[in-house]
């Protein structure tokens, strides 16, 4: 079994998404998961998906919306949720995003389905092409569907891939985040270790330090003013991940988190009042990276 295989399954068990996300939910009040559970029912449109903030049904904010229904056990979606991804594999010209979603919606309702190795096949295609593998954060979609339909091989091809496409010249924090997570996970291929990581690191947000804000919160670029939940969702993921000792910026992340909090979902920044089944997404998951085996007890 190899490396990303193991951690596709449970080998880092308290730092996958799908862990780090019930995290984040086992830290809230009944009430609160359970407002936040029907907020999310509330979202579904009537076609099964979940919509964009337009209102239009979309396949990368339904992708959110079954990750988030998974991790509240939102059993209602799902009937409508299956046939709504069943409509959308019937759908043969898939590209992109499109794709990606579609490959783990499919792999993730339907386990075992026969499309799997059409997308199998459409994503290795696609991932010859240089500029699909340009976007920063489009790598990771590609990895969590190959992932997602098993095939290890594919995704160690685009980890080699994007570390050798990605610029750290004026990155954005999400794409910092994408670069050291596939540094990590080749560390943890090679069996060596980062002498510049410990579980205790006085630097508390490692490579993340220029995005971070006194007031909590991440930063998308290195001279924006304010926080975003995004940004501040995938920093904290990685630093957990990468065992940094963020004790001392919790409290004034939580605050920021929480500040995004409106009536069952989270919002993008502090001056957005409207919240969304992506950002409810990286609400969570913030919280889950914030968490410890204390806080749930």
């Amino acid at each position: 079994m190899n490396f990303l295989e193991r951690y596709s399954i449970n080998s880092y068990s308290d730092r996958t998404i799908p862990d780090v996300l019930r995290r984040g939910i086992k830290l809230l009040s009944e009430e609160t998961r359970a407002e936040i559970g029907r907020w999310v029912v509330s979202q579904q449109t009537s076609e099964g998906g979940f919509p964009d903030r337009s209102g239009r049904c979309d396949l990368y904010y339904t992708l959110f919306g079954l990750f988030l229904a998974e991790a509240l056990e939102a059993a209602t979606v799902f009937p409508l949720l299956k046939e709504y991804a069943g409509k959308m594999a019937r759908v043969k010209d898939h590209k992109g995003i499109d794709l990606y979603c579609t490959a783990i919606l499919v792999s993730s309702l339907f386990p075992g389905n026969a499309d799997e190795k059409r997308y199998k096949r459409a994503i290795r295609k696609m991932i010859k092409e240089r500029s699909a593998m340009e976007d920063g954060y489009t790598p990771f979609l590609v990895i969590l569907a190959l992932l997602s339909l098993h095939d290890h091989f594919g995704a160690i091809k685009v980890l080699n891939i994007f570390e050798k496409t990605v610029s750290e010249t004026e990155s954005p924090c999400p794409v910092v985040a994408a670069r050291q997570m596939v540094a990590w996970l080749k560390t943890e291929k090679s069996g060596t270790t980062d002498p510049n990581v410990t579980p205790s690191d006085a630097s508390l947000t490692g490579p993340f330090h220029q995005f971070y804000r006194p007031i909590g919160g991440f930063a998308a670029l290195k001279n924006t003013r304010d926080s975003d939940l995004l940004s501040t969702a995938v920093a904290l993921f990685v630093l957990r991940l990468m065992n940094y000792d963020i004790r001392t910026i919790k409290p004034d992340c939580f605050e920021f988190i929480s500040g995004l909090y409106h009536d069952g979902g989270f919002a993008a920044v502090t001056t957005d009042n409207v919240a969304d089944v992506e950002y409810t997404f990286y609400g969570l998951l913030a919280l889950g990276a914030l968490s410890s085996s204390d806080d749930e007890n």
